[in-house]
Protein backbone atom coordinates (compact mmCIF):
# COMPACT_ATOMS: atom_id res chain seq x y z
CA UNK A 1 0.00 0.00 0.00
CA UNK A 2 1.15 3.36 -0.85
CA UNK A 3 1.78 6.62 1.13
CA UNK A 4 -1.03 8.19 -0.65
CA UNK A 5 -2.91 5.77 -0.58
CA UNK A 6 -2.83 5.42 3.23
CA UNK A 7 -3.01 9.08 4.17
CA UNK A 8 -6.07 9.11 1.83
CA UNK A 9 -7.76 6.22 3.89
CA UNK A 10 -6.83 8.12 7.06
CA UNK A 11 -8.25 11.20 5.37
CA UNK A 12 -11.38 9.96 4.64
CA UNK A 13 -11.82 8.16 8.20
CA UNK A 14 -11.33 11.59 9.69
CA UNK A 15 -14.07 13.28 7.10
CA UNK A 16 -16.77 10.62 7.57
CA UNK A 17 -16.69 9.76 10.97
CA UNK A 18 -18.10 6.45 10.07
CA UNK A 19 -20.83 8.04 7.76
CA UNK A 20 -21.68 6.83 4.00
CA UNK A 21 -19.46 8.14 1.35
CA UNK A 22 -22.61 8.57 -1.10
CA UNK A 23 -23.14 12.17 -2.63
CA UNK A 24 -19.34 12.94 -0.96
CA UNK A 25 -17.12 12.84 -3.77
CA UNK A 26 -16.95 16.88 -3.82
CA UNK A 27 -17.22 17.11 -0.44
CA UNK A 28 -13.64 14.76 0.44
CA UNK A 29 -11.91 15.55 -3.31
CA UNK A 30 -11.53 18.71 -3.38
CA UNK A 31 -10.40 19.10 0.29
CA UNK A 32 -7.87 16.21 0.36
CA UNK A 33 -7.15 17.48 -3.83
CA UNK A 34 -5.76 20.60 -1.52
CA UNK A 35 -4.30 19.25 0.85
CA UNK A 36 -2.38 16.59 -1.18
CA UNK A 37 -1.16 20.27 -3.01
CA UNK A 38 -0.30 21.62 0.17
CA UNK A 39 2.12 18.69 0.81
CA UNK A 40 3.82 18.70 -2.40
CA UNK A 41 1.76 16.23 -3.94
CA UNK A 42 0.72 17.21 -7.67
CA UNK A 43 -2.97 16.24 -8.44
CA UNK A 44 -6.16 17.10 -10.53
CA UNK A 45 -9.40 17.58 -9.89
CA UNK A 46 -11.51 16.40 -12.24
CA UNK A 47 -15.47 15.53 -13.25
CA UNK A 48 -16.70 12.32 -14.87
CA UNK A 49 -20.29 12.47 -16.17
CA UNK A 50 -21.91 9.19 -15.24
CA UNK A 51 -25.45 10.04 -16.44
CA UNK A 52 -27.67 10.25 -13.89
CA UNK A 53 -24.80 11.81 -11.81
CA UNK A 54 -21.33 13.58 -11.33
CA UNK A 55 -18.30 12.10 -9.76
CA UNK A 56 -15.48 14.24 -9.03
CA UNK A 57 -12.29 12.79 -7.75
CA UNK A 58 -8.67 13.09 -8.44
CA UNK A 59 -6.15 12.30 -10.99
CA UNK A 60 -2.73 12.42 -10.48
CA UNK A 61 0.31 13.50 -13.19
CA UNK A 62 0.72 9.59 -14.32
CA UNK A 63 -2.88 8.90 -14.64
CA UNK A 64 -3.67 6.93 -12.20
CA UNK A 65 -6.81 7.77 -10.13
CA UNK A 66 -7.72 8.89 -5.97
CA UNK A 67 -10.80 8.30 -5.35
CA UNK A 68 -11.91 8.45 -2.21
CA UNK A 69 -15.52 8.05 -2.40
CA UNK A 70 -15.37 5.18 -5.14
CA UNK A 71 -17.15 2.31 -3.23
CA UNK A 72 -20.61 5.00 -3.03
CA UNK A 73 -21.27 2.94 -6.56
CA UNK A 74 -21.01 -0.47 -5.24
CA UNK A 75 -24.50 -1.03 -4.63
CA UNK A 76 -25.37 -0.19 -8.28
CA UNK A 77 -22.42 -1.80 -10.57
CA UNK A 78 -20.76 -4.88 -11.31
CA UNK A 79 -17.28 -2.90 -10.39
CA UNK A 80 -16.67 -3.14 -6.46
CA UNK A 81 -14.20 -0.79 -5.45
CA UNK A 82 -12.73 -0.04 -1.92
CA UNK A 83 -13.43 3.08 -0.31
CA UNK A 84 -10.59 5.13 -1.66
CA UNK A 85 -9.65 3.47 -5.01
CA UNK A 86 -5.91 4.18 -5.88
CA UNK A 87 -4.69 2.70 -9.72
CA UNK A 88 -5.93 3.05 -13.32
CA UNK A 89 -9.08 4.67 -14.51
CA UNK A 90 -12.15 2.28 -13.66
CA UNK A 91 -15.28 2.60 -15.61
CA UNK A 92 -16.53 5.23 -12.98
CA UNK A 93 -13.55 7.55 -14.35
CA UNK A 94 -13.41 7.20 -17.47
CA UNK A 95 -14.00 10.15 -19.75
CA UNK A 96 -13.15 12.94 -16.90
CA UNK A 97 -12.61 16.36 -17.46
CA UNK A 98 -11.22 19.00 -15.37
CA UNK A 99 -13.55 20.12 -12.70
CA UNK A 100 -13.25 24.01 -11.82
CA UNK A 101 -14.94 23.52 -7.97
CA UNK A 102 -12.93 23.08 -5.08
CA UNK A 103 -10.56 26.43 -4.71
CA UNK A 104 -11.99 27.38 -1.28
CA UNK A 105 -10.23 24.58 0.10
CA UNK A 106 -6.68 26.10 -0.79
CA UNK A 107 -6.77 28.88 1.63
CA UNK A 108 -8.04 26.53 4.37
CA UNK A 109 -4.94 24.25 3.84
CA UNK A 110 -2.68 26.83 3.80
CA UNK A 111 -3.96 27.83 6.71
CA UNK A 112 -3.60 24.74 8.43
CA UNK A 113 -0.22 24.20 7.65
CA UNK A 114 0.88 26.56 9.64
CA UNK A 115 -1.14 24.86 12.93
CA UNK A 116 -0.30 21.24 11.68
CA UNK A 117 3.22 21.29 9.37
CA UNK A 118 2.73 18.23 8.41
CA UNK A 119 -0.37 18.03 7.47
CA UNK A 120 -1.62 14.85 9.71
CA UNK A 121 -4.25 13.17 7.35
CA UNK A 122 -6.63 12.86 10.68
CA UNK A 123 -6.09 15.79 12.38
CA UNK A 124 -6.67 17.90 8.59
CA UNK A 125 -9.98 15.30 7.90
CA UNK A 126 -11.14 16.46 11.35
CA UNK A 127 -10.72 19.99 10.60
CA UNK A 128 -12.95 19.20 7.08
CA UNK A 129 -15.31 17.24 8.94
CA UNK A 130 -16.49 19.87 11.11
CA UNK A 131 -16.61 23.07 8.69
CA UNK A 132 -18.17 20.63 5.92
CA UNK A 133 -21.23 20.17 8.99
CA UNK A 134 -21.36 23.58 9.37
CA UNK A 135 -22.44 23.96 6.05
CA UNK A 136 -26.48 24.53 5.49
CA UNK A 137 -28.77 21.42 5.08
CA UNK A 138 -28.60 20.71 0.50
CA UNK A 139 -25.11 21.58 0.64
CA UNK A 140 -23.38 18.57 2.58
CA UNK A 141 -25.12 15.81 4.06
CA UNK A 142 -23.89 13.54 6.29
CA UNK A 143 -25.87 10.59 6.24
CA UNK A 144 -25.17 6.88 8.46
CA UNK A 145 -23.20 4.35 6.36
CA UNK A 146 -25.71 0.99 5.53
CA UNK A 147 -23.43 -1.90 5.11
CA UNK A 148 -22.03 -0.87 1.69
Amino acid sequence: MSELLAYAQEFREAVLQGCSSERMCAALSAPLHAVLLARGTASELVVSDLGECEHVFLRLPDGLVLDPTADQFNPFSREKHPGVYFGAPALIHKGAIPWPGGQEWHELMRELKRLYPALDAAAVGRTVSLTLRTLPPGLCEFTPATGQ
